[in-house]
């Protein structure tokens, strides 16, 4: 078994047998959860003096951890066999959601302006890194599942975009003359309509009318039922799934990727 072969096993297909795998991999995600928990303790303006000279240095250190990780992902993926082309192999595999995550925030450490935020993205990659084998299948039924709703969540959210023009619209022709620096136009009038349907509520904007305060009342009972259906559909989505699948242990099809 040659490095590049054991790097991806490792990297990519770590076996639970294997300790030096699995304690690697603990090992990244501990380094993802730390460089999170050094970027929060770097907003706190009245740190000790030394603290951020110390998160600097650790700055460095999660950068060239991340590195190496980064390109020994890219030069072992070609052992696995639908990337097995070394350059369309990598190319592809260098696209895909998480690898494009890990190449933002190795590109965050360079750029001229603050991108630091998305590190915070790469606390995802924990779950990739772990390899939380006993959940993958759960999850993909659940995803399924939602797949198979997806026209039912494209109807809820258009009735949600409908709703919210439709509240705009008429708070604005009825609270206009009352309020007219608050409703001066219909997309100034968005922010009350986004801000009461979804329950939120600031009330920096709010009808003074008698008229509006009943369109508003309908129009909040009304956003309690129509935002609520993208949650319901997920949720029946999700409770379709057969339970037993928790309990299941069946062959995974994705096993033939294995180097």
């Amino acid at each position: 078994m040659t490095l590049r072969h054991k790097t991806a096993r490792v990297l990519h297909y770590p076996d639970s047998r294997s300790k030096v795998g699995r304690w690697i991999n603990l090992a990244l995600a501990l380094f993802i959860l730390l460089s999170v928990l050094a970027l929060v303790v770097d907003t706190v303006p009245d740190l000790p003096v030394g603290w951020h000279e110390a998160l600097r240095v650790a700055e460095k250190v999660f950068f060239a951890v991340f590195l190496l990780e980064y390109l020994a992902r890219i030069w072992s993926i070609v052992e696995v066999p639908r990337f097995a082309t070394p350059v369309r192999g990598r190319l592809r595999f260098s696209l895909r959601f998480l690898p494009l995550i890990d190449l933002a925030v190795l590109l965050s450490y360079f750029a001229p302006f603050d991108l630091r935020f998305l590190r915070m993205v790469r606390v995802v990659r924990v779950l990739g890194v772990l390899h939380l084998k006993r959940y993958e299948r759960p999850l993909r039924a659940i995803g399924a599942s939602i797949r198979a709703r997806k026209r039912l969540l494209v109807i809820a959210v258009v009735a949600m975009l409908l709703m919210i023009f439709f509240a705009a619209s008429g708070m604005y022709f009825i609270e206009r003359d009352a309020q007219p620096k608050a409703f001066s136009s219909i997309p100034a009038s968005l922010w009350w309509a986004v801000m009461t349907l979804t329950t939120v509520g600031y009330g920096d904007v709010y009808p003074v009318t008698v008229l509006g305060k009943v369109f508003a009342g309908v129009i909040a009972t009304c956003g309690i039922a129509v935002f609520a259906l993208p949650m319901a559909i997920v949720t029946a989505a999700i409770l379709d799934v057969d339970v037993k699948l928790l309990g299941e242990e069946e062959h995974d099809p994705r096993e033939q990727d294995r180097p």
